[in-house]
């Protein structure tokens, strides 16, 4: 591919000088019909996502059978001023889908080169190695009185599966039986944290781009260093003496600048509306009818809310009258089950979006469920500064003209408290 009456319908290459692309199915190198590549990760997906437009004649998809039988192998570079390669990222993917506009032609259409449109829709193929795998099985009390972290962890190294799970918070509540039905495994991780809980806090798992499976406690992740710093530049000539200043005292490989506007979500009203102030969690002991535990959203977001400083939850007091019931059948799992449900309904009270454009280091920027920081250089906007966790990834590189890209980058940071 492309077929041999076709191949120079399209010359141009397009490792350009700041981003460098490159894309192979199997062995075949497809590279000069990219146009866009996009990357979507957050903290609720099981693993990333990815789009791949094409400029292609559909004759070449057709003719190679391309239909999803062989990998794809997608690399992208970030350059330096030099032209220096500073970042190589190498992705293997899985082909799940494609959009292909079939166009009329003359029933003998081999010397023509129409191009079209056409959108690739992959995910990593060692996430979903992972993610997707079968469990089926009965945990029972003669193999060992375990918590769910353990669990987790006794199947991950049965299979040879790489992972990186942080004990800080983990329930230590014992399982003696668990029967876990025909499932993939991101839904086993779903089905432990349901009916047995994982930490205390608001839970993160999730697949990397590489297939190592991540797991922790958002609220004790938050107090670690953070992964990144991102400073907002102002308005206005002292910006480039700024700039200087700012990488002159950071590690560029950790320091993103932003020149675009700032979008602020601010929803303490909303979330208690919708979740309640007042937490009541009944369950179903095995000695009684039920048991109700108790908490409410100013105690859980004081010990397990997302904040830099400032360890409290603005909002209009009437709302306290507001009340919440969980209600499950699997025992008795104390506390727990109430805080990490409450935790997880605030823990986004502020949200910030912002917009990355240049010098975008992708292994820097994909830090999902990590800390980060976030630096206003105006006034009037400290009171947005300090750290949040990192929620959501938009990424997108586009071809203009020749060899040159554009990219813009997304980020949207969460923290529980509107202010530092």
């Amino acid at each position: 591919m492309p077929s041999s009456n076709q191949k120079n319908y399209l010359k141009s290459n397009i490792i350009g000088k700041n981003f460098g692309v490159e894309l192979a199915i199997g062995k075949e190198n497809i590279t000069k019909y990219v146009r866009t590549v996009r990357i979507i990760d957050n903290i609720s997906s099981a693993w990333p996502t990815f789009a791949i437009g094409l400029l292609i004649d559909p004759n070449d998809l057709i003719l190679q059978d391309i239909y999803g039988k062989k990998e794809m192998t997608l690399v992208i570079s970030l350059n330096g001023e030099d032209g220096q390669t500073v970042e190589r990222n190498i992705f293997h993917l899985l082909y799940l889908q494609d959009n292909v506009l079939l166009t009329p032609r003359t029933q003998q259409s081999q010397t023509q080169a129409e191009l079209a449109p056409t959108t690739f829709a992959c995910v990593p193929v060692y996430a979903v190695n992972l993610m997707g795998s079968f469990v089926n099985f009965a945990w029972q009390e003669e193999k060992g009185i375990t918590n769910p972290t353990e669990i987790i962890k006794s199947y991950l190294d049965k299979y040879g599966f790489r992972y990186e799970i942080d004990d800080r918070n983990a329930l230590t509540k014992e399982i003696r039986q668990l029967l876990v039905p025909p499932m993939s495994f991101n839904q086993f991780i779903k089905h432990i944290y349901r009916h047995n809980g994982l930490y205390e806090g608001p839970p993160l798992f999730k697949c990397a781009f590489d297939g190592k499976f991540k797991m922790w406690d958002l609220s004790k992740r938050a107090t670690d260093s953070a992964k990144f710093t991102v400073y907002q530049m102002p308005a206005g000539g002292e910006s480039k003496l700024l700039l200087d200043k700012v990488f002159k005292k950071s590690n560029p490989e950790k320091t993103f600048v932003t020149r675009d506007n700032i979008e602020t979500v601010y929803h303490s009203n909303a979330n208690i509306l919708k979740h309640g102030y007042d937490i009541l969690q009944v369950t179903h002991p095995d000695n009684s009818i039920y048991k109700l535990r108790y908490s409410n959203m100013d105690t859980i977001a004081e010990q397990y809310g997302i904040f830099t400083e400032t360890k409290k939850l603005e909002y209009n007091g009437i709302l306290r009258a507001r009340k919440k019931y969980y209600y499950t059948t699997s025992g008795d799992r104390g506390d727990d089950v109430v805080n990490t449900y409450g935790s997880v309904a605030i823990m986004k009270t502020l949200v910030i979006r912002l917009k990355l454009r240049r010098n975008i280091r992708m292994k820097t920027a994909f830090n999902v469920g990590e800390p980060c920081l976030f630096e206003p250089t105006v006034m009037e906007h400290l009171r947005y500064r300090g750290k949040y966790v990192l929620d959501s990834v938009d990424y997108r590189l586009d071809r203009m003209d020749g060899d040159n890209w554009t990219a813009e980058c997304v980020l949207s940071m969460f923290r529980t408290s509107n202010k530092q």
